[in-house]
Formats: structure tokens, C-alpha cells, sequence
């Protein structure tokens, strides 16, 4: 099973001509096949080390390893990153132009599968999402909690080792919340997926299985 993990990560912010340090050398291993939540104050620093935790954002120091690969040193970050994570942010990236079933197939054909099959996947994860009556809907036709659950469904598609989410649950009424993070652990169980997510509802994170204080820069495990 892989292993995502960070050492030593340290970034700082200049905020009205002072700076501020977001991370102070922060270092923790995930473990693929397993869910973790990280959690603290809003400004915190938690989406920041979620960003830098995938790659999509650079550390001032610090490393992040994928079974000891330094991420940040690979030939090809993007084949990396559509073969291995999987990203759900607070704002949604779908492609406006592109149906609901078109963006979540979208993940499949950028890694080389057929249309068939790409087709096959997307219609069992918007089944999954209970999305089916979207399925040739636009993003700006669905409210922000359908755009949220169709990111989640294309964040899945590739069956990535580690999910990274952004408050996934935010968006959603309770019940629909409830269902998405039943779907994530239906994931974990399916194919050992790891899950990291950065959560304010206790009623999402606490069915993580390690919860994670982001707490004056540093992360304190509960």
C-alpha cells in the first residue's frame, strides 16, 4: 500500500507587510487504505497543507514523498496526478462546456481509456452520487451541491490511492452529507483508497479514523 508523506514542510504568507507562518516544519506520513481529517480554525493553514500535500502548491522547505519519489521531482506531474490522486475543492473546476457526464468521463480519456468504458464508470459513479437525471445537464444549470457531488465523482473516477478533499461536505444539505462521506468510505473499502480531507463538520470528521489539529502551524494528532 503507498504511502503520501510529508517532511519537514514549511510556508510562509506576507500579509500587510508582515509575514506569516502558516506551516512550521510539518511532517506526517498518510497511509493508503486509510482516512484522516484535518481540522482547526478557519486561516489555519489546513487547505494550504492539503494543496502542498498533492503538489499543486510548493513549500518554501520541506519534501513530499509518494512511496519515496519526491513529487516535486517527477519527469510527468500531471500523469502522476490523474494515475494516483484525486482532488475535490472547495470550488468545483468543471469544465463549463462539457456535460455532467462529459467532465467526470473526462478523467478517463486523458489517461488513455476507451469511450466505452469511460462512459460505463461515469454512469456507475453518478449513480453513486444520485446524479443519473444530470447526466447531459451543464455545471450552470446545477446548484452548487450537484456540482459538488459531480467533482467527488470525477475526483473518483481514476480509483486514485489518495483522495485530497477540500470541505467536500460543504455545500451539502445533512442527508446528502451523510451519503458522500459514505460513498468515500464505500471507496476506501473498494480498492483501499487513502482519504484525506480538510472538514469544519464534526459529524463528518469524526467517522475519520485519525483526526489531525492544524494548530499554530503545526499538526497535533488527537
Amino acid at each position: 500500500m503507498a504511502i503520501l508523506r510529508m517532511q519537514d514542510i514549511k510556508k510562509d504568507f506576507w500579509q500587510g507587510g508582515k509575514v506569516l507562518h502558516v506551516l512550521r516544519g510539518v511532517s506526517y506520513q498518510f497511509e493508503q487504505g486509510k482516512t484522516y481529517a484535518l481540522v482547526g480554525a478557519s486561516g489555519s493553514g489546513k487547505s494550504t497543507l492539503l494543496h502542498i500535500l498533492g503538489g499543486l502548491d510548493t513549500p518554501d522547505d520541506g519534501n513530499i514523498f509518494f512511496d519515496n519519489q519526491d513529487i516535486f521531482r517527477l519527469a510527468n506531474k500531471d500523469q502522476f496526478h490523474n494515475q494516483h490522486l484525486g482532488f475535490v475543492f472547495q470550488f468545483h473546476y468543471l469544465i463549463k462546456e462539457l456535460t455532467v457526464l462529459e467532465n467526470i468521463m473526462l478523467m478517463g480519456m486523458i489517461k488513455g481509456s476507451s469511450q466505452q468504458e469511460c462512459k460505463s464508470r461515469a454512469h456507475e459513479l453518478l449513480e453513486a452520487v444520485d446524479l443519473t437525471d444530470k447526466i447531459a445537464s451543464y455545471p450552470e444549470q446545477l446548484s452548487g451541491g450537484q456540482q459538488q457531488r459531480v467533482a467527488v465523482a470525477r475526483a473518483l473516477f481514476n480509483k486514485p490511492a489518495f483522495l485530497l478533499a477540500d470541505e467536500p461536505t460543504g455545500n451539502l444539505d445533512a442527508q446528502s452529507a451523510q451519503r458522500l462521506v459514505e460513498l468515500l468510505h464505500d471507496a476506501v473499502r473498494s480498492w483501499g483508497m487513502g482519504l484525506v480531507l480538510c472538514s469544519h463538520d464534526e459529524a463528518v470528521y469524526e467517522k475519520m479514523e485519525t483526526v489531525l489539529f492544524m494548530h499554530d502551524g503545526v499538526l497535533i494528532q488527537r
